[in-house]
């Protein structure tokens, strides 16, 4: 990870994962449990949005709600109904995530 440092991917983000450094990668399943793990996370406080959709039924079959991103207000919108929590205003419940 030392070449990404400059980003500073662990201070700006819950969990990070990362295919090269982890060994897998979407739509593994394991993917989705390892971010899980890191935000200790059950599946249904989760919400997994992807723009491409082969992506998306391995993290349904774990239980976790999936959005396909397609149209930018939707893409905002399906989440925050799906976790019943407003994503736009920094208000919420501390265990919630979009992987």
């Amino acid at each position: 990870m030392e070449p990404l440092r400059r980003y500073e991917l662990e201070r700006r983000y819950d969990a990070v994962v990362l295919s090269e450094i982890h060994g897998m990668r979407k739509p593994e399943p394991e993917m989705y449990g390892l971010v899980r793990k890191q935000l200790g996370l059950r599946a249904e406080e989760c919400v997994f949005v992807a723009d491409t959709e082969h992506c998306l039924p391995s993290a349904a079959d774990l239980g976790v709600a999936t959005v396909q991103a397609v149209d930018p207000a939707r893409t905002v919108t399906a989440p925050e109904t799906l976790l019943g929590i407003p994503l736009t205003t920094g208000k919420g419940p501390d265990r919630a995530a979009t992987i």
